[in-house]
Formats: structure tokens, sequence, C-alpha cells
């Protein structure tokens, strides 16, 4: 699971290749004929998105991937577009690569289980800073979210952690 902006700034390949399904989230259906998760190869490609998408994007993008379009929202119902990976495509476990606004949803929905992060060397400061969830200083979660530290492993000066998500909030 990617989210679009994400998709748009990284454009990633590692991990886009041999997987199953590679899944792209996109309120505003913008996105590039060009990138790289779009091309021939790799896993079938479905895209959720809503009727802000154009339709020309929506013309070509049909010819390479399974198009799923929330006729009625600006966004996309999260909850729903994981039902249909699970009951459409029998998808039981799925990896979310981000960005910060489709791993908040998928938080503030309790859709997350279990969170895989990397901590790297550099602090970060300001309203505007980078956090998983998004700049700090735009935080919409109306609680915290709990977490169960499951593994962590420290290589060449990066920290490797493994949480477990609670569903229990405070």
């Amino acid at each position: 699971l990617i989210g679009r902006r994400t998709l748009e700034e990284d454009d990633p390949v590692r991990g886009m290749g041999r997987v199953p399904l590679r899944v792209v989230f996109s309120g505003s259906g913008k996105l590039r004929r060009t990138l790289k998760a779009f091309r021939p190869g790799g896993g079938p490609v479905v895209v959720f998105t809503t009727k802000e998408m154009p339709a020309s994007t929506r013309t070509w993008l049909e010819g390479v991937a399974d198009v799923r379009v929330e006729s009625r929202a600006k966004s996309v119902n999260l909850r729903r577009a994981l039902a249909i990976l699970a009951e459409d495509y029998n998808v039981r476990r799925a990896f979310c690569e981000g960005g910060p606004s489709l791993v908040r949803g998928l938080v503030r929905e309790g859709l997350l289980a279990r969170l895989h992060v990397t901590f790297v060397p550099v602090v970060f400061g300001g309203a505007m800073a980078p956090t998983l969830l998004g700049p700090a200083g735009l935080s919409d979660l109306k609680r915290s979210v709990c977490l169960r530290l499951e593994n962590f492993e420290a290589r060449e000066g990066r920290g490797f952690a493994t949480y477990r998500v609670s569903q229990r909030r405070t």
C-alpha cells in the first residue's frame, strides 16, 4: 500500500517488483503515467481514488490498473478499501510503504496491526518537522495510540523497530 504523494516523491522500484499486488491510494487521482508503479511487470496494480480523478487520468490508468472510485466522497474509505482487497484480491496481510496521510488514516481507523520504524540519526525541529503521521504541528489524531515493542535491532548506525499497535487508546 502506498499513498500518492509518497509514490510521486519516491517513485519506488524496490519492493514494487515481485509483489502479488501493488495498491495506490489517491484522493485527488492526479497520477503521472510515467511512474514506475504503472510499468508492466511485477504484480497487478489497484488504485483507490475518488470522483476527483481527472477523466483523462482514469482513461489511461484503466489500461494498466484496476481503478476503484469512491463516487460520492472526496477521500478514500480505507476500511472499505481493505475489505475490497480482502474479498476481491484475497489479501490477508498488507505492507504499507506510506506516506504519512495514509499511515495516519490507518491509525485513525484502527486498521494498523504492526508498525515497522527505521530510526535514522537526524533530529528535526519546528512545527512542520516530519513525523510518521506528517508534520508535527498538523496531527489530527484525537488520542494517542499505544505501541508495544516487539523487536529492536541496531545496524550501521540505524535502528529498526517493530511495534504491535494496541487498539487501546490513551
